[in-house]
């Protein structure tokens, strides 16, 4: 058999990449190892911790010390100046919130009473209402080619309109422009006859 024959650069890059596998790997292996020793180590630790933390003494409670009759007259004042003192804040808080109950119930009487003059206010105004002359018609005399001011107070539900006559026919202010003139402003109506 004949033998391959290969170049001599290719054999060192074959032999190259060998080695560099090699180094890898070996390279792998001792990182392994160095792990598990360390986890060994650590866990040893661990171990060594807890056993060591198990040897320590528990806590003890103390002794109860015995309080002398000074000491205890002193505790009995204080708790009756605090108990005098809590009687005296809840007395207050009670008269507060009886005198905030009554403020309160006071007002909600307000409000209602509000809301039923309101209601009452809107009632009366709803309600129809005859008209009514508050000032009483009059006769009146007067010269012919002088000006006159005829007024009436009208009031009603609803708003009452006044129509002026002359002679049995509604007076109409276009009919003679400048002849007549009417208003009304505030319930109060007005007739302005010129000459």
């Amino acid at each position: 058999m004949a033998s391959k024959v290969i170049p001599w650069y290719k054999k060192k890059a074959v032999s190259q990449v060998k080695t560099d596998y090699a180094y890898h790997h070996s390279k792998h292996v001792v990182k392994q190892q160095t792990e598990r020793k360390s986890s060994s180590k650590s866990a040893h630790l661990v171990q060594t911790q807890a056993t060591e933390a198990m040897a320590e003494p528990a806590y003890t409670i103390p002794a109860s010390r015995q309080t002398t009759t000074t000491e205890t007259e002193e505790y009995q004042r204080v708790t009756a100046n605090v108990g005098k003192g809590l009687a005296v804040i809840q007395e207050e808080l009670h008269r507060m919130r009886m005198a905030t109950k009554a403020q309160v119930e006071s007002i909600a009487i307000q409000k209602e009473v509000k809301d039923m003059m309101k209601k009452r206010g809107d009632l009366l105004e709803e309600v129809p209402k005859m008209p009514d002359f508050l000032v009483a018609l009059r006769p009146h005399t007067v010269w012919e080619k002088t000006p006159v001011k005829l007024f009436c107070t009208v009031e009603g539900n609803p708003r009452p309109i006044v129509k002026w006559y002359k002679g049995g026919v509604p007076v109409d202010p276009l009919s003679a422009p400048g002849k007549y003139k009417i208003e009304s402003k505030y319930g109060v109506h007005s007739l302005i006859i010129s000459r």
